[in-house]
């Protein structure tokens, strides 16, 4: 297959919207993580929890486990696969300039969860490599708590305790148990996790497209973005080369909320695989 190999980043900003420059920076927070054992007598108990990371990495610490891939130790996880655990993490109403929203923001969370404001359900997924976004701007109190409902394990209920029972999840099968690994089936929040503020306008989502030519020594590329109150927003979009160089880069107006821009690259460079 014939790609170009110049065409390596694109880069779409917007400048300052009501003095804060478009950009997403997390802000972590503080998680602790609740469970109930036949050890803890039915009550949750709660331990300090490290996010990005697993229940199990979290459990393993705190109650003194040994390795989990050493002879039979693996055996000590089995009942965290058909167990709840509920994340949670509370935090003060930030202080919000002019037009700016407040999300919650996650990568990854493993598998099946919910997750709730305040007490309130707002959000359910399945699916670990799917990212949350969700706008708290309206729904927050001067002090607020987060929690997330972590579901068990999906598994084949009736099949053999092997890695079969992966067929009802895209986790992977390995995880299940394989000849060369022990059974250990991670569940939590495996990725980066935290609230995010953003401005008024900002982009949402961008795609960008080439069309070679008949002589393969051109292309025209095509940016395409959109977002939320960009009407009338200045916006620049570069695209640079494999040594950082600007090969690409062009201002224009937001009209509506999206952006369409199309530009001539003349010198296209055909990387093929054999040429390694």
């Amino acid at each position: 297959m014939r790609t170009i190999n110049t065409i390596c980043l694109l880069s779409l900003l917007i400048g300052e919207i009501f003095g804060q420059p478009v950009g997403e920076q997390i802000k972590s927070l503080d998680w602790e993580l609740g469970y109930q054992h036949e050890q803890t007598n039915g009550t949750t108990k709660w331990i300090a929890a490290t996010v990005p990371g697993a229940v199990q990495l979290d459990i393993a610490k705190a109650e003194n486990y040994p390795v989990w891939y050493s002879a039979e130790n693996w055996k000590n996880f089995l009942w965290m696969e058909d167990t709840h655990f509920t994340y949670r993490s509370t935090f003060d109403k930030p202080v919000l300039k002019k037009g700016e929203r407040i999300f919650f923001y996650s990568r990854g969370i493993d598998y099946s969860f919910d997750i709730l404001l305040n007490g309130e359900a707002i959000f359910s997924q399945e699916g670990m490599f799917t990212p949350v976004r969700l706008d708290l701007t309206n729904k927050l109190l001067d002090q607020n708590t987060i929690s997330i409902s972590i579901h068990p394990i999906p598994k084949s209920k009736q099949s053999p305790v092997d890695r079969v029972q992966a067929d009802h999840s895209v986790k992977p099968a390995v995880s299940y148990g394989w000849d060369w690994h022990p059974r250990l089936v991670p569940s939590g929040i495996w990725d980066e996790t935290g609230l995010l503020v953003e401005p008024s306008g900002h982009f949402d989502e961008s795609l960008v497209e080439y069309t070679l030519d008949e002589n393969l020594k051109a292309a025209e590329v095509v940016c395409k973005a959109g977002g939320r109150n960009l009407d009338g927003l200045k916006y620049t979009w570069t695209l640079v080369d494999a040594g950082g160089n600007a090969v690409i880069q062009m201002e224009g107006i937001c009209s509506g909320q999206s952006i369409d821009c199309r530009s001539k690259l003349d010198k296209v460079q055909l990387w093929w695989p054999h040429d390694q």
